[in-house]
């Protein structure tokens, strides 16, 4: 039976009134019976009911239905065929998409059981939690009929195509035609219907005595976006004969990877499984499509449903597996186009090979997996050597000391700019740029990353903007809410100003509902600087001003300064070898309740993607409404023999359409149509925050002095960070180490005035 207000009550060793009054909030409940309740609720699965399923006669006529999306054209069909049943009688259709994100669906269907729905269809990415729906619908009298993927050990009706023999088929067929070695892009291997294709293709291998190796089963989250980087990848060690997709999707993702790397169908064909439609010359992409049924699936899963809800005294739950379709050419005769024409470079050059010294980052590597178009295209082949960020500044400068052109191409941080310009180190390609659409990126962000006295020395590649990312599921709790009024007088929220930032993080490191309020990273200059810098800011201090005159030591910097400490004693207490990848990852892991970052540091963004359509995780701006505006460039090393060729990969990179790839594969580019793209905001939610945060983010620029030197902002940084660590050692007070950068950085800037 499903839990009761009197179950939680009775196991929490409370009132029921007690328990009305944690859920209500009406009254304050002691921390002590609050954790008992929370654990009562979680043993007994107990889910409030707006509509009180057991006491009251069901009196809505709704129908649930759960699908992963409506992109998949697959998914669609099933649909219009569960609609076309029940358009002629009195239920009501409430359809929901999971994203294929488990807590997604158990959050949609706890909603379902509040609005009381008489039945389930769905497509389940959760095939292990059958004890939920057994507990929550079988034994409530609520049918369920699951399509395609069966919930393990769950009695309900289940409704799927025979998808072992359609595999089993469409190996054979490409076997026949000598291809001894193809791939099979799936889905998850915890879904059944994906468990039988994989039985069918290794069925048709082993009958054709073909040996399979573990890496020619591809597993992907069934996007076109995931299948598009796997097929990045696997094409930069390895060419298949064919490839074999279980949906349309995964097709459509990889025939555009093949195409952006040069690869045709012919070359490699694809076979998938597709709809039976009526347009057999537009129907696929695919090379040959499996063409199902799908509206008849539809069709039966919702006329099963309604035989149970007509007969629920006599009528048994059913297993039912229907035949396939055919397999069939595609007579579209459609092919991507071979040179990618809307990324149009001139005419290749041959055997040259450029080197390029960029950033240790995801981001980096992604656009390394998409060389092989620039190779393809140009005739050049780029090696690429990554350095860690503390460690990069350096080696560029030693390379200039050294008067070295091992590098043709550098990737430099934009407070580094001015004085790579100035140093000339990089070079300057003012008359080149007519070569660049800078029509294609943000405005006026040129002006920060490629202009130093009006000449360009380089490009905009990666953007990049503080954003506060908080546990939303946190700050939504009702209970947490409750306490936080008690002790601020204020609602829980995304903190406005940094104050109110030190004081929820407080809050949460005091609290049992999280480990930490935040993490603060202060390892090495790279990331402590931009945790000062931020507040300087917020509370309107500067380093200098605008006649480059020292003035840190100010009232603006003392507060900005204090606030810091309070955020490093409300924070997690390895602060001091905490870094920008360890922060992200203690957020990630539930250690900390918020966190101020560049997006760029988030590695798995399926993980935050996941996170954010299921109310885990949210974004806002940080507080004090000052984001730094951080960044790279790419630029040409001055001593470089092959202008050219380094002058190509600029134009390549500068490329629309390379920045969608490259944001698919996770990097983040100062190009607008990447985040005015509905496809790409659907798949990141947070491109629009880091877009519309971009004309109130701040750049760190170095000074530049009256005699045209430029004081490396790496010197300043150096300066700001040894007293900082040394305050954070209790070896100097907040004013103390004011009072000691300031000195420090007046000799710094007097040495380069009279440089």
């Amino acid at each position: 039976m499903m839990s009761t207000l009197s179950d939680v009550a009775k196991m929490a060793n409370v009132s029921i009134a007690t328990v009305s009054n944690y859920l209500n909030h009406t009254h304050p409940v002691s921390a002590q019976r609050e954790a008992r309740i929370k654990e009562a609720i979680e043993n007994l699965h107990y889910v409030p009911n707006t509509t009180a399923r057991t006491l009251k006669k069901k009196s809505a006529n709704d129908i649930g239905v759960i699908l992963p999306n409506l992109q998949d054209s697959y998914y669609n069909q099933i649909y219009e065929g569960i609609k076309s049943v029940f358009s002629n009688t009195s239920y009501n259709l409430r359809i929901q998409f999971s994203e294929d994100i488990p807590a997604h669906e158990k959050k949609i269907a706890q909603n379902f059981i509040s609005l009381n729905v008489n039945g389930l269809i769905l497509i389940s990415c959760q095939p292990e939690n059958w004890e939920f729906y057994r507990k929550y619908y079988s034994e409530q009298g609520c049918p369920i009929v699951a399509i395609d993927r069966m919930i393990k050990d769950l009695n309900c009706n289940f409704v799927s195509f025979d998808n072992r023999n359609i595999m089993r088929s469409i190996t054979t067929a490409i076997i026949q035609k000598k291809i001894n070695r193809p791939f099979l892009f799936t889905g998850s291997l915890q879904f059944s219907n994906e468990q039988s294709f994989v039985k069918g293709f290794q069925d048709a291998m082993r009958d054709a005595g073909l040996k399979i190796s573990s890496y020619q089963i591809i597993a992907t989250d069934l996007s076109k976006e995931h299948a598009f980087s796997k097929m990045i990848s696997l094409l930069n060690h390895d060419r298949p004969q064919a490839v074999i997709t279980t949906s349309e999707s995964l097709a459509v993702g990889v025939l555009e990877a093949m195409s952006f790397l040069g690869y045709s169908k012919t070359q490699i064909p694809i076979y998938s499984l597709g709809e039976d439609k009526w347009n057999i010359y537009t129907r696929t992409f695919s090379s040959f499509s499996y063409c199902r049924p799908a509206i008849n699936l539809g069709k039966k899963s919702a006329q099963m449903l309604l035989d149970q809800l007509e007969q629920p005294y006599t009528k048994e739950n059913e297993h039912v597996i229907l035949p396939g379709g055919e397999l069939s050419c595609s007579l579209s005769g459609h092919e991507f186009p071979a040179d990618y024409s809307s990324v149009f470079l001139p005419a290749p050059m041959t055997d040259i090979e450029i080197h390029a010294l960029m950033l240790d980052t995801p981001q980096v590597h992604s656009l390394i997996n998409l060389l092989p178009n620039f190779v393809r295209q140009t005739g050049i082949h780029v090696d690429v050597q990554i350095e860690q960020h503390n460690n990069l500044y350096k080696r560029i400068v030693s390379n200039r000391q050294q008067n070295s052109d091992e590098f043709d191409i550098y990737m430099y941080d934009l407070p580094w700019l001015r004085t790579f310009a100035y140093q000339k180190v990089l070079l300057d390609i003012t008359d080149e740029m007519s070569r660049i659409d800078s029509s294609v990126f943000f405005s006026n962000c040129f002006d920060y990353y490629s202009l130093y006295r009006k000449h360009y020395y380089g490009i905009p590649f990666m953007y990049a903007t503080q954003i506060l990312y908080y546990r939303k599921d946190l700050f939504d709790d009702k209970g947490l809410n409750a306490d936080y009024r008690r002790k601020s007088q204020l609602s829980l929220r995304p903190p406005i100003t940094f104050k109110e930032y030190n004081t929820v993080a407080e809050f949460f490191t005091e609290s049992s509902a999280c480990p930490y309020g935040i993490s603060v990273p202060t390892a090495y200059s790279e990331c402590l600087i931009p945790e000062i810098y931020m507040r300087l800011f917020a509370y309107r201090g500067r380093v200098f001003d605008d006649n480059c005159h020292v003035t840190l030591n100010s009232m603006e910097a003392l507060n900005a300064y204090i606030n810091f400490i309070q955020s490093i004693e409300a924070a997690k207490p390895n602060f001091r070898t905490a870094t920008d990848s360890s922060v992200v990852q203690d957020f990630l892991n539930g250690e900390t309740a918020m966190l101020i970052t560049y997006p760029s540091f988030f590695t798995d963004n399926a993980l935050m993607r996941q996170k954010s359509i299921t109310g885990t995780i949210s974004y806002h701006i940080i507080p004090g409404r000052h984001p730094l505006l951080g960044g790279w460039g790419l630029g040409i090393n001055s001593l470089t023999l092959k202008k050219e060729a380094a002058l190509r990969f600029l134009e390549w990179t500068a490329n629309i359409n390379v920045a969608n790839y490259s944001t698919v594969l996770g990097s983040n580019y100062a190009i607008t149509s990447t985040y005015t793209n509905d496809e790409l905001n659907n798949l990141y939610p947070w491109l629009k925050l880091c877009y519309s945060m971009y004309p109130q983010s701040h750049p760190t620029l170095p000074p530049i002095l009256e005699n045209g030197v430029v004081i490396p902002e790496y010197s300043i940084e150096t300066v700001l960070a040894e007293n900082i660590k040394s305050m954070l050692n209790k070896e100097m007070s907040v004013e103390e180490t004011l009072s000691k950068s300031q000195y420090e950085l007046e000799i710094l800037f007097e040495k380069y005035k009279n440089a």
